[in-house]
């Protein structure tokens, strides 16, 4: 369990909160889902941030203010949406050579930011992320083919069974 874990969210979740968590986070998770086959809080929020009208700017913006973790976050989100501008920072990052704790469901460990680059580069990360926001019916259309059902009253841990179904098909 990591420190996301024990945080109390309330949902929906805000522009400002998602950016927050992500720029601060501790590890990267390196699979959409958590242990109980439910999406991570920081993918959630990941998909918060690429429904923003200015996205591109937000993940430039949280690759450069951002940690370790949260630059590759942003590599996620910049991966479809500024091409180059990911290129630019990837490249940047592998000269590092540097490491990260990488959660993987149930457990951790330390990867090579290439290896995680590398997944991000091949689509296949940002395809898992994206995914997860197929249910999150409840964010603004920005584009990016949502409704807007806000559900204003649900907590993060207060989600309704039938929002659980829909997650769990979205990761199918």
């Amino acid at each position: 369990m990591d420190q996301v874990d024990k945080i109390e969210v309330t949902f929906p979740y805000s522009r400002e909160l998602a950016f927050n968590i992500i720029l601060n986070a501790c590890e990267f998770r390196d699979h959409a889902m958590g242990p109980e086959s439910t999406p991570s809080l920081q993918v959630e929020l990941l998909n918060v941030l690429w429904h923003q009208p200015d996205r591109v700017q937000v993940f430039k913006n949280l690759y450069r203010r951002g940690n370790i973790a949260g630059k590759l976050y942003a590599l996620v989100g910049l991966y479809d949406t500024d091409s180059r501008q990911f290129a630019r920072f990837a490249r940047s990052l592998k000269k590092t050579e540097a490491m990260v704790v990488a959660n993987s469901g149930c457990y951790f460990r330390l990867v090579s930011l290439s290896d995680i680059i590398a997944k991000i580069e091949n689509g296949s990360l940002t395809a898992a992320f994206r995914k997860v926001g197929a249910y999150m019916t409840w964010l603004p259309d920005a584009g990016q083919g949502s409704s807007a059902n806000n559900r204003l009253k649900q907590t993060a841990r207060g989600r309704s069974a039938a929002d659980a179904r829909l997650r769990a098909r979205a990761v199918a």
